[in-house]
């Protein structure tokens, strides 16, 4: 071994390291909120040691992890994934610099010119701002939307957990609800944004939650030539909330194979699970609109991203039952994810571990050769945590 993979080594190493400390304050945290504290046995200590040793190659240094998905689901497994090796497996499947490049919202309208997507109305990239596509100067822009009505407003990188999306009303160069001039509206957001038509979803989402846009997560692994689907999820807004996010008190439910939702769904603030909406609708056997429309889809989209080995996609369905392209998530959210839709990933788990984890924690050819280890010290996963990542904590 040189000097280089000495070096490189030694700091993946001391990333992991510091990940793992993080995560472990960060789980403690989570289980403080627990009702009650599901304490492994000496068995199912046992099994879990047995089931890292072998996908893994080495035992788990604690249990916290498989305590506080046993504690919230009420259903042991020793596949729970804590969520420090989750971010060892995302540091080898992306490359961290092209993360960042793809992040950027309005890039979806070049990348994807053929999938349905809202309406952009206004866009400003790098400072530029695009009418409809078209380059024109900041006067014309806020101009031409001045008599706009009801759009979405939001930031075009790290928008992740809802934040800086708005429902807006302009009239009269106006916003009607923070009554504040178009401006004084767009000089609020520092970076890029983009303005966008409000989506009227289609009935059956609209019934899970009325005021928010409901969205269905897929999450796809792209192993050969044919992706294949890790696990999909509804994902529901609080009544009364204009976003879908768990922040924001939004629902989580898996989605089995056949398009139907499961018995139940999970939320943070607070942490419960729940049989139904909140307004009488049960979610078990509760059928998405258009399912295996949303999986064509995500697999004829992931296709154009080779870059990407494993991707969380946001979709929803309009009110006319097309497929309506939301955002693409990479790396992906998974601590409330993994309640929901776990254990770990499913019966994919052996195999993704297997596939990405060196036993020997040493950097190998692949990875190095396609420089996918992160940067020192600058975790793909805290530069982009989403609010699934986060878990119930936001």
């Amino acid at each position: 071994m040189n000097i280089k993979n000495i070096v490189e080594t030694f700091l993946y190493c001391l990333k992991r390291l510091h990940n793992y400390f993080s995560n472990r304050k960060y789980v403690k945290e989570l289980l403080s909120e627990c009702n009650h504290v599901a304490k492994l046995s000496k068995e199912q200590k046992a099994q879990v040691q047995r089931y890292y040793k072998r996908v893994y190659g080495k035992k788990l240094p604690d249990f916290l992890w498989h305590e506080y998905y046993y504690s919230v689901t009420g259903v042991f497994s020793e596949k729970y994934i804590p969520n420090y090796i989750i971010e060892e497996l995302q540091s080898w499947m992306y490359n961290y610099y092209l993360t960042q490049a793809y992040d950027d919202k309005n890039l979806y309208y070049v990348l994807f010119p053929e999938t349905c997507q809202p309406k952009a109305f206004l866009q400003r990239i790098n400072g530029f701002y695009y009418l409809e596509g078209k380059n024109v100067i900041e006067s014309e822009a806020l101009t031409a939307v001045c008599e706009l009505g009801e759009a979405i407003i939001k930031p075009t990188f790290c928008s992740n957990s809802g934040r800086g999306v708005k429902k807006i009303n302009l009239h009269g160069g106006i916003e009607q609800r923070l009554h504040i001039s178009v401006k004084e509206l767009v000089d609020s957001y520092k970076g890029d944004f983009v303005i966008q038509e409000c989506i009227k979803q289609h009935p059956k989402l609209s019934d899970l939650c009325s005021t928010s846009v409901n969205s269905i997560r897929v999450l796809s692994w792209r192993k050969d030539t044919e992706p294949i689907i890790v696990y999909a999820l509804m994902r529901m807004g609080k009544q009364g909330s204009e976003i879908d996010n768990t922040t924001a008190g939004g629902l989580v439910c898996r989605i089995r194979d056949n398009g139907f939702l499961d018995k139940y769904a999970y939320s943070s603030h607070p942490t419960q699970r729940v049989e139904d909406n909140g307004s009488g609708l049960v979610f078990e056997n509760y059928q998405v609109p258009c399912f295996d429309k949303i999986i064509r889809k995500a697999k004829e989209l992931h296709l154009l991203m080779p870059h990407f080995e494993m991707i969380g996609w946001d979709f929803t369905v309009n009110e006319n039952s097309d497929v309506v392209f939301i955002e693409m998530n990479a790396p992906f959210g998974y601590v409330l994810h993994q309640i929901a839709a776990g254990p770990g990933f499913g019966n994919l788990t052996d195999e993704i571990i297997q596939t990405y984890i060196n036993p020997d924690f040493m950097i190998n050819t692949k990875s190095s050769s396609n420089a996918k280890i992160t940067p020192p010290f600058l975790s793909t996963i805290e530069k982009s945590r989403s609010d699934e990542t986060k878990g119930f904590n936001q």
